[in-house]
């Protein structure tokens, strides 16, 4: 995913906290255990290539080792708690001296035995004003749906337009956190009887040129004994700064 506009945005009210004074400094090991459905598992994946971003990563004040080689995967399954805190720091290097830097990505995914859900996903490329950042989220909660069949899925499309920035909330609390596009599975965050899904966006970048409101820049969908229907589909206007948030009721069986 390419994205070439870059624009300061003010925090996430709620989601963006207050940065810690820095990681512990302690290494994650990678994990030999496979993951069984019923206990998330969760893995950090990063590319810090010596010639882009130089960035410093931890979780719950933990820092995550970027130091061997071009690509970084890690285990950080025991550093998750019932909520978790995301930190970035980093050093913007210009490529060429047009000002833009090199994309870093940083994305952790939830496992439960072969389904991933991605729960945050950041590249500092799109924030060349700033240098560190801060994101919470909280862990599934108890009793919910991870290892059913029937399928609920939030797809956050358009970024080429932005990007754009998302959260995904279930039933009030925060469970990820998205910049650019994204397919979450909501089924570890949905429990059985109703719950409310909230999608919240901010443009931050993008010429503004072409107005979204007509596209289904994000999506619902579940799919039921293999019928699959749409539950909410919505566009936007592409202005740097707007925002917004829709939610939707999803009754689980």
């Amino acid at each position: 995913m390419r994205r070439s506009h870059r624009f300061r945005i003010p925090a996430l009210a709620g989601l963006l906290g207050a940065l810690a004074a820095g990681p512990a400094g302690a290494q994650v090991e990678e994990s030999s255990a496979g993951p069984t459905c019923g206990r998330p598992q969760y893995v950090a994946q990063i590319d810090p290539n010596a010639r882009r971003t130089t960035m410093a990563v931890s979780v719950n004040g933990r820092a995550i080792d970027l130091t061997d080689g071009s690509r970084v995967k890690r285990s950080v399954t025991p550093l998750m708690t019932a909520e978790n805190r995301v930190q970035i720091r980093w050093t913007p290097i210009s490529v060429g001296g047009n000002g833009k830097m090199y994309d870093t990505p940083t994305v952790i995914q939830m496992l439960h035995g072969s389904r991933a859900t991605t729960v945050f996903q950041f590249d500092p490329s799109d924030y060349p004003n700033r240098r560190e950042i801060a994101v919470k989220f909280k862990a599934p909660p108890a009793g919910n749906i991870a290892c059913a069949p029937d399928a609920y899925l939030a797809k956050l499309d358009y970024s080429h337009e932005g990007p754009f920035e998302w959260t995904v909330a279930v039933n009030g609390s925060y469970h990820a956190y998205i910049l650019g596009n994204a397919t979450v599975d909501l089924r570890p965050f949905l429990v059985k009887g109703k719950n409310t899904v909230t999608l919240s966006w901010r443009v931050i970048g993008g010429s503004g040129k072409r107005n979204l409101s007509d596209r289904k820049v994000a999506q619902i969908t579940s799919t039921v004994n293999g019928n699959t229907k749409s539950l909410l589909s919505f566009g936007f206007k592409n202005v740097v700064g707007s925002k917004g948030s829709r939610s939707v009721t999803i009754t689980v069986p």
